[in-house]
């Protein structure tokens, strides 16, 4: 979860697709929780991508 005004958490998920999925696909993505994983695998499983 994402502390802060509803209008933060609209701010934060522009940003993600702004910057994040314009990278290319192979991208190491090193989450918070969790194994490591790739852009293209987050876009292929993660319901919230």
């Amino acid at each position: 979860s994402m502390g802060g005004a509803p209008t933060h958490f609209e701010l934060a998920k522009a940003k993600i697709r702004e910057v994040i999925l314009s990278l290319p696909q192979p991208t190491l993505i090193c989450p918070g929780h969790g194994p490591l994983t790739t852009l293209k695998e987050e876009q292929s499983h993660n319901p919230f991508f």
